[in-house]
């Protein structure tokens, strides 16, 4: 952990504030939930992602995926990437989903961008060598929570709609896990 030097009380009611420069760096907004448990002596908040609890359900479903369509998969939250299908995919294990793959979380629409149309998206760092795309937001009560991306680096190779479906099973398959 590393030390902020802000020190804040609790108040009467048990609560204490998150000052606003940590929270705007840490991307938490009113209405963000937050996760509170203990480790040794000390009191950890982290963001909540229900799509973390998903994990296994989720890293069978892109394992099959992959095996199915020959194509490289990862599943995401709104923050970072959860689980890959690939060791090729591995170093992008934990590491934060860039800005523009976020607003494009927001617009909940399924996305898929094949190579020479300049559109693909950045999910995160070490994943810009992938040029064709398929993003499928997983959808919790009309909200993206995480999405489902397949990924393809050869620019010959070109995604359909076939492919776009079995993603969007998947989001379908996680989503109800939430419903």
């Amino acid at each position: 952990m590393k030390a902020t030097g802000i020190v804040r009380r609790i108040d009467e009611l048990g609560r204490v504030v998150i000052p606003k420069e940590l929270r705007k760096t840490l991307r938490i907004c009113e209405g963000t939930p937050l996760e509170i448990y203990t480790e040794k002596d000390a009191l950890v908040l982290r963001k909540y992602s229900p799509m973390a609890t998903m994990e296994d359900d989720a890293k069978d479903f892109l394992d099959t995926l992959s095996e199915m369509t020959e194509r490289k998969s990862m599943l995401t939250d709104c923050e970072r990437v959860l689980c890959v299908s690939s060791q090729e995919l591995k170093p992008c294990l934990n590491m934060p989903v860039s800005e523009e793959f976020i607003s494009l979380l927001r617009e909940k629409k399924s996305v898929l961008i094949n190579a020479g149309t300049g559109n693909a998206v950045h999910v995160c760092r070490g994943a810009e060598k992938y040029v064709s795309q398929i993003v499928v937001p997983v959808l919790s009560e009309g909200e993206a929570i995480g999405a489902i991306v397949m990924l393809e680096e050869d620019g010959q190779k070109l995604f359909d709609g076939e492919e776009v479906k079995l993603a969007r099973l998947g989001a379908c398959f996680l989503a109800r896990k939430f419903g």
